[in-house]
């Protein structure tokens, strides 16, 4: 999906990391279902 939607950097991602500091700000994720998450990062 994210290549159909142009994107071309896709990365998998986890809890807390990320290229970016502000996504690494774990405050921010909801973390309601916690085993059902996908961390994902695309760089279009």
């Amino acid at each position: 999906m994210f290549i159909e939607a142009g994107f071309e950097n896709i990365y998998v991602s986890g809890y807390g990391q990320s290229f970016l500091p502000p996504m690494r700000n774990t405050s921010l994720i909801d973390s309601t279902h916690p085993k059902i998450l996908l961390y994902m990062e695309a760089i279009k």
